[in-house]
């Protein structure tokens, strides 16, 4: 398990049908685990470069697209070959526990769901016209 009793989480109140959207569906999935491997801190703004994504998900990554660190709706700074960076700014920093993070941590990451839908119909496409999974 990542986290013992007594250790701070990330909860934000659901959203409400009626409400404005101002960022990217986060359904409170666990999709995988990546890993802290540095903390750069640049002034007032620390960005955190995970790695150890699966395979499978990095095609669910994009720059300046969208992914939940343990619960936190970020934005993708930029991607490295096995994982990427998001950049924390202040609110963020007061707001949530990933001000806590070290290297070697674990983190639950949940894929923007648009590109899991995209990549579910890419797979579903492709299986209809008879190519495998690994040309898709």
């Amino acid at each position: 398990s990542l986290f013992e009793i007594g250790t701070q989480v990330n909860l934000e109140r659901a959203l409400s049908v009626s409400d404005r959207l101002g960022g990217h569906f986060v359904t409170g999935h666990v999709d995988g685990q990546a890993t802290l491997k540095c903390v750069n801190t640049q002034g007032d703004y620390v960005e955190l470069q995970f790695d150890g994504a699966s395979s499978d998900n990095l095609c669910l990554l994009t720059g300046k697209g969208s992914v939940a660190v343990n619960g936190v709706s970020l934005t993708v700074n930029r991607l490295t070959p096995d994982g990427f960076t998001v950049m924390l700014i202040p609110h963020t920093l007061e707001k949530t526990n990933l001000k806590d993070l070290a290297p070697g941590n674990k983190v639950n990451i949940e894929y923007d769901m648009l590109a899991k839908m995209v990549a579910r119909q890419v797979e579903l496409v492709g299986h209809k016209k008879g190519v495998s999974e690994e040309q898709v």
